[in-house]
């Protein structure tokens, strides 16, 4: 089981991913934007954070960057998803980019390749 800080602004697609991460049995800490995001990752070190790129406040690419500020944070993958074209990923490393709309298996196979296996 992993614990994975989902941010997506997007209350239907933020609800249907954490239930898909739960039923996978990951702990899951879901945030409405970025900067919840951010409070998150203030008081936890996840496994894993799936972060949208375009969000208010704070896009997912400005909270990766705040991530690789902080050596707490700095190795924690992270799984980018947009609707808009691939983004440029260089600085943000470790991170995956998926397309919306993207298929399921290819959100769980990124989260099990990025994420320790469960013991």
């Amino acid at each position: 089981m992993a614990t994975i800080v989902l941010a997506e602004d997007e209350p239907t697609i933020l609800e249907a991913m954490a239930t898909v991460f739960a039923m996978e049995g990951h702990a899951v800490l879901p945030a409405a934007n970025g900067l919840a995001a951010q409070a998150l990752l203030t008081a936890t070190v996840p496994d894993l954070v799936v972060t949208d790129i375009m969000m208010p406040g704070l896009d997912g690419p400005d909270l990766v960057r705040w991530m690789r500020a902080r050596p707490a944070l700095r190795s924690v993958p992270v799984i980018l998803t947009s609707a808009a074209i691939r983004p440029e990923l260089d600085g943000l490393e470790p991170a995956v980019f998926l397309a919306k709309p993207f298929d399921l298996s290819d959100l769980l196979d990124a989260v099990a390749r990025l994420t320790p296996p469960p013991s």
